[in-house]
């Protein structure tokens, strides 16, 4: 699968939309990701605040109150992240439903009891600002794999909030070794 930026008029980002390759590649003008089994979320950091913001524009800010203290692990007064929310088990395996569960409760001790029962944790694919600078907007447009080594600069990970690994070439080769071991498949990226 290969992602492309809408674009939009008003002040919120549009999370990049995902297009299905007819079979797996190699290039060397992509990077590849492991595509997650998750809830895409543009999340807004700014001064000690977050805000979850799913790609259809629901607010996912309250139902996910374990997150609230990512901006701790980012080291920048104000960032826009684009990623992917994700319930893992013990063994690391995503959880779909158990995501899909916590997204719909609204009650404030449903949100708190899933929170621990639960808890989500935060992929980060891209930086798509910080500190006021559009890292994407067109003519000043910043690599993608630019974009990487600023946001691994920026984050000190944890297990709520981490970034997407990605690997170079080779992109037919991960593909099966995702798919062998379980997972939904590959996400394709141009380096710039």
């Amino acid at each position: 699968t290969k992602f492309k930026r809408e674009e939009k008029e008003d002040d919120m980002i549009q999370p990049m939309l995902a297009e299905t390759a007819k079979e797996p590649f190699d290039s060397p003008s992509h990077l590849y990701e492991v595509k997650y089994d998750g809830a895409r979320c543009i999340a807004y950091v700014e001064e000690g605040q977050v805000k979850l913001l799913a790609r259809s524009g629901a607010d996912h800010t309250t139902t996910f109150p374990e997150l609230q203290d990512i901006y701790k692990q980012l080291n920048a007064t104000e960032l826009v992240l684009d990623g992917e929310l994700v319930v893992e088990d013990s063994e690391g395996k995503h959880n779909f439903r158990a995501l899909q569960s916590r997204i719909h409760r609204m009650n404030p001790l449903a949100v708190r009891v899933a929170a621990q029962s639960f808890p989500a944790t935060y992929l980060i694919f891209d930086l798509l600002r910080v500190n006021g600078v559009d890292l994407t907007a067109s003519g000043q447009r910043v690599p993608l794999e630019a974009r990487k080594t600023l946001l691994a600069r920026l984050l000190d990970p944890s297990d709520r909030c981490r970034m997407v690994e990605h690997v170079e070439g080779g992109g037919i080769a991960f593909f099966q070794e995702c798919v062998g071991q379980g997972m939904e498949g590959v996400m394709a990226k141009e380096r710039q």
